[in-house]
C-alpha cells in the first residue's frame, strides 16, 4: 500500500467517510484502477470530498516503481 495509506472497503463507505480530511485532497487507488476506486471517487465528491483516483491502481504504482509499504488492514471493515 502506499505509504500513509488507510484500507477501506468500498461499500462500507458511509461508515469511515466522515474519517477523512475535508481540507486536503484524497487519493483513492484499488488494484487496477478502474470501477472500484472510480465509483469511490464518484461518491466521496458528491459529499464534498476534493477525491482522485490513481489512474492505474496500485499495479501501475509498482510498474513505475513507485514506493510502497506492507499492507495494514486495519482499518478495513467489511459492508455488511
Amino acid at each position: 500500500m502506499l505509504a500513509g495509506a488507510s484500507i477501506h472497503a468500498p461499500a462500507a463507505l458511509p461508515r469511515w467517510v466522515e474519517e477523512l480530511p475535508r481540507g486536503r485532497p484524497i487519493v483513492v487507488y484499488c488494484i487496477c484502477g478502474f470501477q472500484v476506486s472510480g465509483r469511490a471517487v464518484t461518491e466521496l465528491r458528491q459529499r464534498g470530498y476534493d477525491a482522485r483516483a490513481l489512474v492505474g491502481g496500485i499495479t501501475a504504482w509498482h510498474a513505475i516503481g513507485g514506493m510502497t509499504v506492507p499492507l495494514d488492514t486495519a482499518t478495513y471493515e467489511e459492508a455488511s
